[in-house]
């Protein structure tokens, strides 16, 4: 089945997103993104025959985004971008977010468009916690509302014996406004993935036709010229970082208190522990103002390391498409020599 030359490109992120991209002469691309363990990896290799590295249990393994091999879907040439977890366990959420921003920020300048984008989410998972709603907003707030309609949010490793629980665990997601139903309300829809090939491949095939779209943390930075802190998606962040830092400064208080209460006691051992667990809570809050007040100088600094990264995974891509394109010719023209053979 012969493919045209338009590419369809999605990505993925910790709860995984897919991003679909038009563009002349290459495949469609979709984004996966997601939150660590939410298997975005695995979905894409699943779907496009890849090898992308997989992480074990819920350390992350994805450090970069990577893109799968093209591969043909519906009579179109398909990309699948992976993308680091939102909450990666080797990197801060601040420099996972402006990773992924920087990215889509350079891709969209070299002329990218996107077509879709996909959430990956654990049905597994026996609750969404607060770190993970956070997470699901900085996404919300990185794609803008215009985009809902071209996203998939795609819940996975769905068990037999546990469909009950998962069922009611599905509409609650789907009803309550602190989870997804906001988005779901704007456009989004939300579809289950078996952990096969076709399932991933029917799931591709519910964006590949969709217009383009173009994120709002994308049209902020790149059309807007706006800097990533004042952008939407960086304004939520640093919200979550100052609310962050202002709970740590009431555990720092409590932990003051506690080292009080043992020099009065006399108890060395009490005051040694919380004299450490001070200094540890002062240096995360350290931590925090400083990622706050670099969130610009370290975002620039990824969109310019990013640079060469792309263009390495575009020439590997065009050199599998190449690939594609001949063995496609080839049986083209058997297939013209068995007619004539015929006759």
């Amino acid at each position: 089945m012969s493919c045209p030359g338009n590419e369809v490109r999605i990505a993925c992120v910790h709860t995984t997103v897919f991003t679909f991209y038009n563009r002349p002469d290459t495949p469609r691309l979709y984004s996966v993104m997601g939150v660590t363990g939410s298997g975005k990896s695995t979905f894409i290799n699943c779907a496009s025959e890849s090898d992308l590295p997989v992480g074990k249990g819920l350390e992350s393994c994805t450090l970069d985004a990577q893109t799968s091999k093209p591969f043909c879907l519906n009579k179109r040439m398909v990309t699948l971008i992976d993308t680091p977890g939102f909450d990666d366990t080797n990197r801060k959420e601040r420099d996972v977010l402006t990773h992924i921003s920087a990215y889509l920020a350079n891709t969209y300048e070299q002329g990218v468009k996107l077509t879709g984008i996909i959430y990956m989410h654990r049905i597994s998972d026996a609750r969404m916690t607060g770190t993970s709603r956070r997470n699901f907003s900085l996404f919300r707030e990185l794609c803008g509302k215009d985009a809902f309609k071209n996203i998939l949010i795609v819940t996975n490793m769905w068990r037999d014996d546990d469909l009950v629980v998962f069922n009611e665990r599905e509409r609650e997601l789907a009803t309550d406004d602190k989870y997804y139903k906001p988005m779901l309300d704007g456009g989004a829809r939300m579809v289950r993935h078996d952990g096969t090939p076709a399932s991933a491949k029917d799931i591709i095939s519910q964006l590949i036709n969709n217009g383009e779209v173009t994120l709002v943390s994308q049209r902020e930075i790149v059309d807007e010229h706006k800097e990533f802190s004042g952008t939407a998606v960086g304004k939520e962040l640093t919200r979550a970082l100052k609310e962050q830092a202002e709970q740590y400064d009431t555990e720092l208080q409590k932990l003051h208190a506690d080292l009080q209460a043992s020099t009065r006691d006399k108890d060395e051992q009490k005051r040694q522990v919380a004299q450490d667990d001070l200094q540890k809570k002062r240096e995360e809050i350290e931590s925090i103002k400083s990622r706050i007040e670099n969130m610009e100088q370290t975002f620039k600094e990824e969109k310019a390391r990013l640079l060469a990264i792309i263009a390495d995974m575009e020439a590997e891509k065009l050199t599998h498409l190449e690939r594609i394109r001949d063995l496609e010719k080839q049986r083209e023209e058997r297939v013209k020599q068995e007619k004539q053979e015929r006759l």
